[in-house]
């Protein structure tokens, strides 16, 4: 009788102590879900998301394939407006 005394007993504490982890690792959750609420509300701060906007804007700005589409533009605007002057002078 004595031994199922002491096993209860251990049963109870394991399952306390499962309790207590179970409590633990749903408030660091929870502490997690709100510090990523906290990150995302600095993202969404106006000025941090114009600051990485330009940031990234400037980066596919410099980006090889927009340099050559640009070159290709000035390089035609160029080319019109040469046309442009030649058939002024006739």
């Amino acid at each position: 009788m004595e031994s199922k005394s002491l096993d209860n007993t251990h049963q109870n504490c394991s399952s306390g102590k499962d309790t207590m982890k179970q409590k633990v690792k749903t408030e660091s959750t929870v502490s997690k879900q709100d510090s990523d609420i906290q990150g995302t509300t600095e993202l969404l701060n106006p000025s941090v998301l114009d600051e990485v906007l330009a940031e990234k804007k400037l980066a596919l700005m410099r980006s090889p394939e927009v340099m050559k589409f640009l070159q290709s533009q000035q390089a035609e605007l160029a080319k019109q407006q040469k046309d442009t002057n030649k058939d002024d002078e006739d």
